[in-house]
């Protein structure tokens, strides 16, 4: 079972949406657009994940994985046999860390499949298997069995059969939703009593692959609380592509990833022509530097904060070349972003301008076991236009390999990025430093073993005026099926860094984490889960010995669902212990997530709850409880057209901190619609 937690609870769920307003978002979001796979060499390192590789056909089937580094967000990218472009789902963060994700194999159109999953990271998008979409998982379905055969002597009803031929999604999804407040105890000022918000999304679906076709995608928002400075009606989407023959001509909202140093997770709105066959590639594109909204945008962007760039590249010898050439040349206004207001004395508030030329490699031997991969790029950068210091020029290299044969997965990454390096196309990048990263996999029926290193440094041309930091990752992780519901999980993790400050006599700063974790799940049946885990950690330092301490944590979580009920309960007990001051604080918190089905799948009672406290050895403490429970009346599964559910909440909080205790209310009734 996933871990993905429901939305109702406290006021999380006042944001959804009201039935009233008839400008509603998509109750299907559109699948963004296929990844382009010039990515972190070395991603197998982190993310962590046992490819599965068969399912029981119309049943439960879960995803799981590890990412070992800060994720903005992970998901699992998955097509059917003879479509072209895969669909997304995102993964949902776990108790225990890791993300998962329940997928709904009924949606399948065929039972086989493939994937690979995806992460955003603060170093750029990382996929496993590193090869991303070039050699995704594949998954066979089990269990199947052929359908009857229909008798020759029955006529084929040939009028239904040409409806259903010309079916089409109808081109206008509609949603929203609205609450108003019915009583509360503590009111706010300057609240609005009747929040609401919606969506009416248009869309043209694009045509089969290699067809002549257009595709357009647009979505008008509407909210009666905006963020300050923002209209109530927003433009949030829109896409326009035209396909003939393998080529595409877009404009509106794209997404670009290039490579590592030219340009990468860039969404902006311009447009763009792309040809890919599988041996030559050719992509060119201009776009907004800066995100923009509303109804600005949309096709050429202004000179002042126009990106434009290019790449071509081609495959041969049966992918051992693949060779890409990428520039991106333009400037930037930090000024122009949206909801951004910087004063005029911040460096390049006037703007900032700069070129990137970057040349990427990729060779796979033996049947993909086998790859190398490179990437070296040169810029050009003047970080404020108006100022009379020169542009700077630098560069950034990075190659990898990895090998997977049997039981045994590795790879390797080594990259380095100079001082004075910067892309105009990447929102963000740290200059400087340099970084390798290995990975080692084993794997043999029910058992798998995986250790991963990284090390860093920054400051690498030695400014003896800038402070240096070094640091060091490891991971070890022992995984066993014992058997098909029973999991145990071990991992070891240590951490070492290093501040030295240049030429400055003031001291080095140090620390070093070790850390012991232990999992074990459990799957009572396809609907009910159980999840046990331990983790202790320790913190040293010589230089800070006052940061010195021990942590002990015990985590539960379960998850049960039936036609009558879905119940999630979670608990977390942690110990801290200062060695320095010789203060602990222990804490302990819970959750559950509930919804009771009177009438299966029409009307449900939802309850919502968490209640935690902190304790320390002197005396103070602190606690919160939190419930929250409602009323839902799905008329949308009587009526049998589209989504339609009235809802009456309400919650009930208190806080005691410090003997101030604090106790709000609210009773309110919702109501949320898609068709």
């Amino acid at each position: 079972m996933g871990c993905g937690k429901r939305p109702e609870g406290g006021e999380g769920g006042l944001r959804i949406a009201a039935a009233a307003i008839l400008l509603a978002s998509a109750a299907h979001a559109l699948p963004p657009p296929a990844l382009q796979e010039h990515l972190l060499a070395g991603s197998d390192s982190i993310i962590e994940h046992v490819p599965v590789s068969e399912y029981a056909v119309r049943g439960p089937f879960e995803l799981r994985a590890r990412v070992h580094a800060d994720a903005e967000w992970v998901c699992v990218f998955y097509r059917c046999a003879g479509l072209e472009d895969f669909q997304a789902r995102p993964m949902g963060l776990c108790e225990d860390g890791s993300f998962a994700l329940d997928f709904d194999t009924s949606v399948l159109p065929a039972p086989s499949f493939e994937y690979y999953l995806a992460a955003k990271t603060t170093s750029g998008i990382v996929t496993f298997p590193e090869s991303g979409r070039e050699s995704p998982i594949q998954v066979e379905g089990l269990g199947t069995e052929a359908d009857p055969e229909i008798p020759s002597d029955i006529p084929v009803p040939l009028e239904e059969t040409a409806q259903a031929e010309e079916r089409v999604p109808f081109p206008i999804q509609v949603s929203g939703s609205g609450r108003t407040s019915l009583a509360e105890g503590e009111s706010v000022l300057g609240e609005v009593k009747f929040p609401a918000a919606g969506n009416v999304r248009y869309f043209l679906m694009p045509p089969r692959a290699g067809a002549f076709g257009f595709a357009f995608d647009s979505n008008l928002s509407y909210s009666n609380t905006p963020p300050i400075g923002e209209n109530p009606l927003d433009l949030s989407n829109m896409n326009a592509a035209l396909f003939f023959a393998g080529h595409t001509l877009r404009a509106g909202d794209l997404t670009l990833a290039e490579s590592e140093y030219s340009v990468q997770g860039l969404g902006r709105r311009g447009a763009q022509y792309f040809f890919d066959n599988q041996k030559a590639y050719l992509h060119a594109f201009t776009v907004n530097s800066q995100q923009v909204r509303g109804f600005e945008g949309f096709g050429l962007p202004g000179a002042e904060t126009a990106l434009l760039g290019g790449a071509a590249g081609f495959r041969a010898l049966d992918d051992a070349l693949c060779l890409k050439f990428v520039l991106v040349t333009g400037r930037d206004s930090p000024a122009e972003g949206a909801g951004v207001a910087l004063p005029d004395f911040i460096p390049g508030y006037s703007g900032r301008e700069g070129t990137v030329l970057a040349v990427s490699e990729e060779s796979r031997f033996f049947g993909g076991r086998l790859n190398f991969k490179a990437e070296f790029a040169l810029s050009r950068h003047d970080a404020d236009i108006e100022d009379e210091d020169a542009p700077v020029s630098d560069n950034a290299l990075t190659v990898g390999t990895g090998f997977s044969a049997g039981p045994l997965t590795a790879s390797a990454a080594y990259r380095r990025i100079g001082r004075d390096f910067y892309s105009i196309g990447l929102s963000f990048q740290d200059g400087n430093r340099r970084a390798f990263e290995a990975m080692v996999g084993l794997a043999s029926g029910p058992v798998s073993l995986t250790g991963s290193f990284v090390s860093q440094s920054d400051n690498v041309v030695g400014d003896s005026d800038a402070p240096t930091t070094s640091s060091l990752d490891g991971n070890l992780n022992l995984s066993m099926a014992l058997t098909p519901q029973v999991q145990l999980m071990f991992g070891y993790r240590l951490g070492r860094q290093n501040t030295a400050l240049g030429s400055d006599p003031a001291p080095t700063q140090d620390s070093a984490t070790d850390e012991l974790s232990g999992t074990l799940s459990l799957a009572a049946g396809p609907s009910s889960s159980l999840t046990f885990s331990v983790i202790s950690s320790g913190l040293s330092s010589r230089a800070n010995p006052e940061t010195e301490g021990s942590t002990f944590a015990f985590n539960m979580g379960g998850s049960h669902s039936s036609e009558r009920m879905i119940f999630s309960p979670a608990l977390s007990v942690t110990t801290r212990k200062d060695k320095f001051t010789g203060v602990r604080l222990d804490s302990v918190s819970a959750m559950t997530s509930a919804e009771m089905f009177l009438w299966p799948r029409v009307i449900s009672i939802i309850i919502n709850g968490s209640l935690g406290r902190s304790e320390a050895a002197a005396g103070s403490s602190s606690s919160n409880f939190d419930l929250f429970g409602g009323l839902n009346l799905y008329v949308g599964q009587i009526i049998r057209f589209g989504s339609l559910l009235l809802s009456l909440k309400g919650n009930y909080s208190r806080s005691v901190v410090s003997d101030i205790d604090t106790v709000n209310w609210r009773v309110f009734a919702q109501c949320d619609l898609s068709f």
